[in-house]
């Protein structure tokens, strides 16, 4: 699954961008638990507002989903010509495709 999110949009809510992100990387809350070691309930209540994500939590779910973290937390998407974190690793440095 794909969301595409404009370069420079922002999401309103913390708790909306963390639930596209996990959905957007195809992982179910108790998936998303397991890979980034934290409960269920965690994952609930970091998707609800109920609870407020701390940092290790927030870089956690990015890794596991690929998303920027800046993302997450501030809701301000990658641009595109170099500015902000538009890219997770160097230039020079993608993977191989064959």
């Amino acid at each position: 699954m794909t969301i595409q999110i404009d370069a420079g949009a922002v999401l309103s809510t913390k708790p909306l961008r963390l639930e596209l992100a996990r959905r957007g990387a195809g992982f179910t809350q108790d998936e998303l638990a397991k890979v980034i070691e934290v409960s269920r309930s965690t994952v609930r209540r970091a998707e609800t507002g109920a609870a407020e994500t701390k940092r290790p939590l927030l870089a956690a779910w990015a890794m596991a989903t690929g998303v920027s973290a800046k993302w997450l937390e501030t809701g301000i998407a990658p641009t595109d010509d170099g500015g902000g974190d538009s890219s997770a690793r160097p230039k020079g440095f993608e993977p191989l495709t064959f």
